[in-house]
């Protein structure tokens, strides 16, 4: 073998990756002693099984969208439907860093499927605010169909629980919620009354919940969506 030479240009180079990667340190060490002139190649195989990318300064940008943060690799990937908070339904469409962000940092950057050009960021470490995929196509056909036969049942939730719901996207609750908002909206018409802002905020906040998910379940326009929403609830009883 070779003298180690910790002045040459690529030995100073594997040594920056090295000190960058410290979970490398003990395998690139034995490797830079177990070989000669496959080393370059052994490294890359290395360095591809750790999950790092060759350059430390691109090694969490991968067109794949699979990345690790911390060694823990994230749930959702690039494509993947997701339902996040009162926006509902989003296409998980880069993870990455970001330029306003520190470079250890991974983000999903998500875009709005009631409103495209609104582009949200959580971090990979905090996907727990996620509440889940959005369902398949015939769960929606199937929700819609239970809409259709169901009416308001129990109590108006408290805001509190309201907020909740819509962060779980639970969708029978959230469904009932909107027939419930739907009727308090009514009995004040009849009464010549407006709704105040904060069920006619929630009842927004629902509707875009629901009617996203099914927009992006279906693979139909929002339009399309809301007007199946409003049809299963109308045919379904009021109580």
């Amino acid at each position: 073998l070779r003298d180690y030479d910790p002045n040459s240009p690529s030995e100073m180079g594997f040594a920056h990756r090295r000190r960058r990667f410290s979970l490398a340190k003990p395998v690139t060490i034995t490797a830079r002693r177990a070989v000669n002139s496959n080393k370059d190649k052994v490294r890359r195989q290395i360095f591809d099984f750790l999950g790092f990318a060759k350059n430390p300064k691109k090694c969490y940008t991968h067109s794949t969208g699979a990345h690790r943060n911390g060694g823990y690799m994230q749930k959702y990937k690039i494509g993947d439907y997701v339902m996040y908070s009162v926006s509902g339904a989003c296409e998980v469409i880069e993870i990455g860093t970001l330029d306003f962000a520190g470079p250890d940092k991974i983000y999903y950057s998500l875009r709005s499927v009631y409103d495209p050009k609104d582009v949200l960021y959580v971090a990979v470490a905090n996907e727990d605010r996620i509440a889940r995929k959005v369902v398949d196509k015939e769960t929606a056909q199937l929700m819609l169909a239970e809409i259709g036969h169901g009416r308001r049942e129990g109590e108006m939730p408290q805001r509190e629980d309201c907020d909740a719901i819509l962060k779980k996207a639970d969708s029978k609750a959230i469904t009932n919620m909107i027939r419930w908002l739907r009727h308090i909206r009514l009995e004040n018409r009849k009464n010549n009354k407006h709704m105040n802002n904060a069920d006619t905020k929630l009842l927004d906040n629902a509707e875009r919940v629901m009617v996203s998910e099914l927009a992006a379940a279906l693979e139909i326009p929002r339009e399309e969506a809301a007007e199946k929403l409003n049809m299963a609830l109308a045919s379904g009883q009021a109580g």
